[in-house]
């Protein structure tokens, strides 16, 4: 009786995705979020100043996406840029596999820095499998660093997924 308890609870855990496959899935997560900002902002005219987004679409392999919120490009030149963004995709895929899911992503970027949060959930299916996965992640890019901190699938993006500078 007791065997068969363990052997019961054993069956009902799941695993979540390794490394790598984590790493899989910030890298498509991302590419689909780049992929919908860059296709809702191209349906606007002249996007300069304080702009609000609401847009969607196909994803390049199927799939959709829909994009809400803001951008601002306040100097008109592209070189000061935040944006404040939530993202919604069903099945957004392209070759490498799709992302289910609701995300935030916040940026502000300049001609010497970038600093972007990301956070919701994701569900990623790619050639190993499918995981959904909590988006805890923050990020700063400039000329001298690259700094990674927060979560991905239970895994920290800088000390177990290697992002960032050592």
């Amino acid at each position: 009786m007791r065997t068969t308890a363990i052997l019961i609870a054993l069956a009902a855990c799941t695993s979540g995705p390794s490394k790598d496959d984590t790493t899989a899935v910030y890298g498509q997560t991302m590419n689909a979020m780049w992929y919908a900002r860059i296709q809702a902002v191209a349906k606007l005219q002249a996007p300069t100043g304080t702009v609000t987004l609401d847009a969607s679409g196909t994803c390049p392999a199927g799939g959709t996406y829909a994009v809400t919120g803001t951008l601002d490009d306040s100097n008109g030149d592209n070189d000061q840029t935040t944006w404040n963004l939530s993202f919604a995709f069903a099945g957004c895929a392209d070759l490498f596999g799709k992302v289910d899911g609701n995300l935030d992503w916040t940026s502000t970027a300049s001609g010497a820095s970038f600093a972007t949060a990301v956070t919701g959930s994701v569900t990623y299916t790619g050639s190993h499998g499918t995981w959904t996965c909590d988006a805890d992640m923050h990020l700063l890019i400039d000329a001298t660093d690259f700094a990674a901190d927060g979560t991905l699938c239970g895994y920290s993006l800088h000390d177990d997924l290697h992002l960032g500078k050592p």
